[in-house]
């Protein structure tokens, strides 16, 4: 499904105490995720990342979508862990936040990366990190609202991110100007992943 699917080993680091029954989604909300889906379709756009992290009317939530062959896996997905964590990579610190589902195959990974000198997205994530739970939200191959699912963010959860965005801040400090790329640091990213995937 993702690029990124590999990152829940990069980034490991699991949250605790999470709810023995997995958390899900009312109804009315899944019914209000899908509206605001629906009217911000022309602002959803994959090509930058395939996970978006949105934020409308306070509340933050992730975005990604299914390919064609997982659609009926993710249908009857179980929502498993959230993490949130930093790498210190050498050009540029990789915080990121991934979303682990259950299904009846292999597990599946949404995750997002984030470019913390980018004030919109890192406001979105300190939304998303204040709030008791997260939701991931999955759309078909035509990005229309596919299914919810909701991660808990317990206390530990987000004082993990909050100290993850501040180790982030501090390694982007620490790096000359001249040495800082959050490109190159996502191409490496990248390339770690391909090898691991296919080895």
């Amino acid at each position: 499904m993702l690029a990124t699917r590999g990152l829940t080993q990069t980034f490991a680091n699991q949250s605790r105490f999470r709810s023995a029954n997995p958390a899900f989604v009312p109804p009315a909300d899944q019914r209000h995720l899908a509206e605001i889906i629906a009217r911000r379709a022309a602002d959803i756009s994959f090509i930058e990342f395939p996970t978006l992290l949105i934020e409308e009317a306070g509340t933050a939530f992730l975005v990604t979508r299914a390919d064609p062959d997982e659609v009926s896996l993710l249908l009857h997905a179980l929502p498993g862990e959230i993490e949130i964590g930093v790498a210190e990579e050498p050009t540029y610190p990789l915080l990121s936040a991934v979303a682990s589902l259950q299904t009846s195959g292999a597990p599946r990974a949404a995750g997002i990366v984030l470019d913390i000198a980018r004030t919109e997205i890192i406001q979105r994530f300190r939304q998303m990190i204040s709030q008791p739970f997260v939701d991931l939200v999955i759309l078909d191959p035509e990005s229309r609202f596919l299914a919810a699912y909701r991660f808990e963010l317990t206390l530990w959860t987000r004082a993990r991110a909050h100290r993850s965005l501040d180790q982030a801040k501090r390694h982007l400090e620490s790096l000359p100007m001249e040495k800082r790329s959050f490109r190159i640091a996502m191409d490496e990213l990248q390339a770690y992943v391909d090898r691991t995937l296919t080895a």
